[in-house]
């Protein structure tokens, strides 16, 4: 994955962003971004910065996505193992989630795994409950999570653990 020449051979761009890419939903996103390899060879990356996805304008790509999704839950079942799909929260997301405004990417994997019968944890619904207010949705950020919000999700997915009966 460090060979450089190998990263500039693929070609599929799904985002229009000048910016180098961010870690993002869907993580298995990061490797079709053509500035993923710009943040591979030069060790730099803006984890802060908005994408703008296709996945969910382009049907191919939507289905591609859940085909992972169904290999993930067929492999975790042929192992023994309970599989379980994350939604994880982004600040954008769970603003518009508190102002009870539609996100489209998560309303799409919300309905597929309820769909297919799949467990999901829904962190941005966790981060908007927790909020107080959408300025109190600052502090669960810093970057990534910050220590408040870290401690949202892992009480939230307790509790998702408690309620699918898979923790007592």
């Amino acid at each position: 994955m460090n060979d450089a020449n190998f990263l500039r051979s693929i070609k599929n761009d799904y985002w229009s962003n000048s910016n180098l890419p961010i870690f993002s939903f869907p993580y298995t996103s990061i490797f079709l971004n053509k500035n993923f390899y710009d943040e591979t060879i030069n060790g730099k990356y803006d984890d802060l910065s908005e994408r703008k996805s296709k996945i969910w304008d382009d049907s191919n790509i939507t289905k591609l996505l859940f085909k992972i999704f169904d290999a993930f839950v067929s492999d975790a079942k042929s192992k023994k193992a309970t599989p379980i799909i994350m939604v994880l929260p982004l600040k954008d997301g769970v603003v518009k989630l508190y102002n009870k405004e539609t996100i489209v990417s998560r309303d799409k994997i919300l309905e597929y795994c309820k769909i297919k019968s799949y467990l999901c944890f829904d962190g941005t619904k966790v981060f908007a409950q927790a909020a107080k207010s959408e300025s109190d949705i600052e502090s669960f950020y810093k970057g990534h999570a910050s220590a408040k919000g870290n401690e949202i999700t892992a009480k939230g997915f307790y509790a998702f653990l408690q309620e699918n009966k898979l923790v007592k």
